[in-house]
């Protein structure tokens, strides 16, 4: 297992992380997953994501995570 934590921007933190002040969400997955298997954990619907960071360098859904990876999630509102 590994742990990831998933941060939202703008009007996704309302969506995906209610009640979390920051926007930020711990989550548990099996290695080897991609940033993909975090949609689909969360429920995200990509049509909403303008761009994705995974600490400070930008990639797609393709891209594989590792322990401690920090994700952040942009919106197209937030300047995707």
């Amino acid at each position: 297992m590994i742990r990831v934590t998933i941060r939202f921007y703008a009007d996704l933190k309302e969506r995906y992380s209610p009640g979390q002040e920051e926007g930020v969400v711990p989550l548990d997955l099996e290695e080897g997953s991609r940033v993909s298997e975090v949609f689909k954990e969360l429920n995200i619907d990509d049509r909403e994501i303008g761009f994705l960071l995974r600490d400070d360098e930008k990639v797609q859904k393709d891209a594989e995570l590792r322990d401690g990876d920090l994700i952040h999630f942009f919106s197209f509102a937030a300047g995707g």
